[in-house]
């Protein structure tokens, strides 16, 4: 019985079809002004309605008695400093968190559509999208490398909302702020006399 010979020249078996190539991954994003409904939504803060105002009490006041005393204390001024990164957002203004926001969530959509996993050269590609979508002033504060290791982050979560608020927290430079606040209190704990544990 004699072989058939496919449009390529490749022999085939008798009564075997050739498999169809595997679908190779694109990845495409570019610029938007305005969310769609597959994008994570805004969510309103989870305290009481009035508990805000109670918060701003306490902390006008702590910062009132800090100011009227001659000397600093150490724990007050890093609480203090906490308060004023967490109140200012690193500089970053809402409008200016917006395109940070929508383009890491549009990486996300982009990296886990199916049918097959992102390969490296399209990771590359996706971080190289994102990179060059970045507000300049964003883009002046990382490098690309930096960018892959989000990409490559965004990845591997399985939720986007929590993937796109980690990644947009890297960009931004919330993720390294925060940790020097913690170190800052660690340091001050460890600096301190420890009480015996009951």
């Amino acid at each position: 019985m004699s072989k058939s010979k496919s449009k390529s020249g490749s022999r085939t078996q008798p009564g075997t079809t050739s498999r169809a190539p595997k679908p190779t991954r694109t990845l495409a994003f570019g610029t938007r002004e305005e969310a769609t409904e597959s994008e994570p939504r805004t969510k309103t803060p989870t305290s009481p309605p009035e508990a805000w105002r109670s918060h701003a009490e306490d902390l006008g006041r702590a910062i009132s008695q800090a100011l009227a005393r001659t000397s600093d204390d150490p724990a007050t001024v890093a609480a203090i400093e906490r308060a004023y990164a967490a109140f200012s957002l690193g500089g970053s203004t809402l409008e200016a968190i917006q395109p940070v926001a929508h383009l890491v969530g549009r990486a996300y959509e982009a990296l886990h559509e199916p049918p097959v996993a992102p390969t490296p050269a399209a990771l590359r590609a996706c971080a190289h999208v994102l990179y060059n979508g970045l507000p300049r002033r964003v883009r002046e504060q990382t490098t690309f490398v930096k960018i892959e290791k989000v990409v490559l982050g965004l990845s591997t979560e399985t939720e986007a909302f929590p993937a796109t608020v980690r990644a947009t927290a890297d960009l931004l430079g919330w993720t390294a702020t925060g940790t020097n606040h913690m170190a800052q209190v660690v340091r001050l704990a460890l600096a301190t006399k420890a009480e015996p544990v009951a």
